[in-house]
Order: structure tokens, then sequence, then C-alpha cells
């Protein structure tokens, strides 16, 4: 059975990465730096408040080390985790410098389609392995710029097994509230938000809330078949969503 290996630095090493090697910060709960390895990335958690480095909570080291040892397919892989003094503060992961966030590309329609569809079929693909995404947004997901491969980042906050999701997002937070689950038609709700938002639908720069105002209006995005409405309409009462994608009815 594969254990997650680990990486020992003192304070002084690790403040002197986190202050020179900066990658970008993670919701506030932890910061991403760069490595000696260009093909990793460090994840260190900190104090939001003080900034000061602090100890990974158990439920994440629990995730990851499930993810180690499946080793997932178009995911951001856990490595190693990292401790300081002893204590369990963070983890390496995999990374590569041609992949950018989704939302940073230009895409045409058609795709802007493809990579909708691609992400569907690897979320079904992570619910087969007893895992809800939850957070499904464009930054949360990347494309490689040599070889269009997708891949999602931000694995420590998924639903693994009976590890919950740590830090929910406004729009998950509102649809688990009222459908007081996580399951397997949580990763396809917010699917079908980011297919409206990436669409253009009512708009290119509608919220959430505004998809919803304009579904609550009757009002239904051009280019999908019949078979779309119910799941459109299903949207507005996230208690009996169907749990349908709806990019599978994109008209061709």
């Amino acid at each position: 059975m594969k254990r997650l290996p680990n990486i020992s630095f003192t304070p002084e090493e690790l403040q002197n990465i986190v202050k020179t090697g900066l990658f970008n910060k993670e919701g506030g709960e932890a910061i991403v730096t760069f490595s000696l390895n260009p093909h990793a990335l460090y994840k260190i958690f900190i104090d939001t408040n003080t900034g000061e480095i602090i100890e990974m909570p158990e439920n994440k080291l629990k995730k990851l080390s499930q993810l180690f040892k499946l080793q997932l397919q178009n995911s951001v892989k856990p490595l190693s985790t990292i401790t300081m003094d002893k204590k369990l503060v963070g983890y390496e992961m995999t990374y590569d410098e041609a992949n950018l966030p989704i939302g940073l590309v230009k895409f045409t329609r058609k795709e802007m389609i493809e990579v909708l569809k691609s992400t569907k079929n690897i979320l079904e693909y992570f619910s087969a392995q007893d895992i809800t995404y939850g957070d499904i947004k464009n930054n949360n997901i990347l494309i490689n710029q040599k070889t269009g491969q997708i891949t999602f980042c931000d694995m420590d906050n998924v639903r693994i097994a009976t590890y919950p999701i740590d830090l929910m997002g406004k729009d998950l937070k509102k649809y688990t509230d009222i459908h007081q689950a996580v399951d397997r038609t949580t990763d396809a709700y917010m699917h079908n938000l980011l297919t409206l938002k990436s669409l253009g639908f009512p708009n290119p720069y509608a919220t959430s809330a505004g998809i919803i105002m304009s579904l609550e209006k009757e009002e239904y995005p051009t280019g999908f078949k019949e078979k779309a409405k119910p799941i459109l309409k299903s949207m507005l009462t996230p208690e009996t969503f169907t749990g349908e994608y709806i990019i599978q009815y994109i008209k061709r």
C-alpha cells in the first residue's frame, strides 16, 4: 500500500520559501509556493489573521492519503507531505507550467463546448471513485497549452469517501444547504452553472444569481436540445434537482 513520503523543513527554511517563492494564495487557508523541483509546488497552510504557518487539518491529510493511493487521472496529485518541527504544515503537489486556468484562455464557442464535455467526463470518473469535486469554477480547472489535457486542481478540498469538503464557495454552500447533502447531483448542478456562465447565458458577465433569475423568468439558453429544459427548470429547486448535466444536450 502506497504511503505519502514526507519532506522536513526547519522554520527558517520554510519561511524563506514562503517569502521568496510565492506562486499564489489559495482562498486564505494556504499559500502555494514554487519548489526546487520545476515539476512540483508546495501548499503551505497559514493562519488567515496572522499569516503564520499552521498545522494542516487532519481531514486534509486523510484525503491526501486516499488521493495518493488512487493516483487519479486528470488531477493535480499529492507527492509528499511537508513538516516543520515535526508538525504537518502542508504538502507537495504536481505542477506543469504549461497549465493555465480555463478562465484565462480565450476559447471559441466550439472549443469551450469541448472543454465542458471533457470536464463532465472527468467529474463522472471522479464520482466512480467516490469523489465529489464540489467547488467547480473556471480557476480550479486547468488546460495544458501544449497537449490540451484538462486537469482539476485544489484536490485537497474534494469530498472523498467519508471525508468532507473543507471550504465551500457561495454557490456550492447554497446548493448543499437546500439539497441537504453532498452527493452525485452536486457536481452536475455546479457544472451546469459553469456551462451556462461559460457560454454567456444570460450575458457574458452573468453571475450564478443572474442565471437563476433568468431561469425563474422562464428564459432559457439557446443552443440546447429540448431535453435540457427539464434539467434547467429543476435547478430552481435544488432539493429535487434531476442530477443531470445539460452539456450532454448541447446542439452541435
